[in-house]
């Protein structure tokens, strides 16, 4: 039996992926409950993530290299936050709609990732996941520099508190 809480979160992520229109609704509450309830794969080794379920993810056939993407910013002039809702739907639209897989990618590529990405902060909305206190969640990344060398942290954005920052970007692929 779900909880009202869980209730509330499943039905803000229908919500959410309704608005793209490829949602089977008998089948969605079915597989958010599976996801949640069954054993799915942890997202890293990372203690903290260890029980955490993969709510979406972005299928991504091809993974691109630095060089190969481009910084799209996502807020207007005009607005100083986003909700993670609203990045859905833009990243969607500017095709940056790159998820946990990308990052993890990225990482493994980190030498060549260039030295202007330090003065940003990357989400992969692409990823929703949700954690042991049902908080949903996005990935991010942020290359920077300190006394020690260059250092790629990443971790996990709440997906309902506006991103402020005016660092945040996304990425997506050069055609």
């Amino acid at each position: 039996m779900i909880g009202k809480k869980m209730r509330k979160k499943i039905d803000e992520l229908h919500n959410i992926l309704a608005t793209e229109g490829a949602i089977d609704e008998g089948k969605f509450l079915q597989g958010v409950e599976d996801l949640i309830f069954q054993s799915a794969p942890v997202l890293l080794r990372d203690r903290s993530v260890k029980n955490w379920k993969f709510i979406k993810d972005t299928r991504q056939e091809k993974f691109f290299l630095p060089s190969e993407l481009e910084i799209v910013p996502f807020l207007d002039k005009r607005e100083n936050s986003t909700t993670g809702t609203t990045l859905m739907s833009w990243a969607r639209k500017m095709r940056a709609n790159f998820g946990y897989m990308q990052l993890r990618y990225l990482l493994k590529h980190r030498k060549k990732m260039p030295a202007e990405w330090n003065e940003y902060i990357f989400v992969f909305p692409g990823t929703i996941l949700c954690d042991d206190l049902y908080n949903f969640r996005i990935p991010y990344l942020y290359p920077i520099i300190c006394e020690s060398g260059r250092r790629f942290p990443s971790g996990y954005l709440f997906y309902d508190q506006p991103l402020l920052d005016p660092k945040y970007r996304l990425l997506r692929a050069i055609e």
